[in-house]
């Protein structure tokens, strides 16, 4: 999984923005599906939250699309 640059997820939120890449800090309750495992992602978003790993991310588009989906 790439580091995480943004994530809320179950309550629990993990912010790396601005930090050294070197010591991020890592999420305990966020795990990519095993379905996606191995894949390239820019970002997750699931009933407990999201993941953003690319800062280049439209979070309201992803939001859009979604809500759309489900």
């Amino acid at each position: 999984m790439d580091q995480i640059l943004f994530s809320s997820w179950q309550g629990e939120v993990v912010d790396n923005r601005g930090k050294q890449q070197d010591q991020p800090q890592t999420p305990k309750r966020f795990k990519v599906p095993d379905e996606f495992a191995g894949q390239k992602m820019k970002a997750f978003m699931g009933w407990d939250g999201f993941a953003l790993f690319d800062s280049d991310v439209d979070i309201v588009a992803m939001c859009v699309r979604y809500v759309e989906a489900v």
